[in-house]
């Protein structure tokens, strides 16, 4: 009996135990997260989908070849200026053509 009596004190009552089992998940509530989880695991991308992925990306030494192999700005800078336009293209074309028709009359005289 004194032993019960020592204990007591630092026993919870009625009204803290219910306090505190009032906090703790129930089993609806484990049961929900159990399900989130196992949704969330299910959602997730499997180990050949990630493995696909990292097949179609370009490595890093593919990436500084490319990037060394294209053209510099002055380069880019230099080609547009010296590039034909439409008009020069076409007149280009006409003084060829009348040339060629100069030919064709000179081999017909001969």
């Amino acid at each position: 009996r004194q032993d019960i009596e020592k204990a007591l004190p630092t026993k919870a009552s009625k009204t803290d135990l219910n306090a505190g089992l009032s906090q703790k998940a129930n089993v609806s509530d484990v049961s929900r997260t159990v399900a989130e989880v196992a949704s969330t695991i299910e959602s997730r991308a499997s180990l050949e989908d990630v493995q696909s992925i990292i097949e179609d990306k370009i490595s890093r030494t593919e990436l500084l070849n490319a990037l060394n192999n294209k053209i510099g700005t002055e380069e880019f800078r230099l080609a547009v200026e010296k590039r034909v336009t439409i008009e020069d293209f076409h007149a280009e074309l006409r003084n060829l053509n009348s040339k060629f028709e100069e030919m064709q009359k000179e081999f017909q005289y001969r």
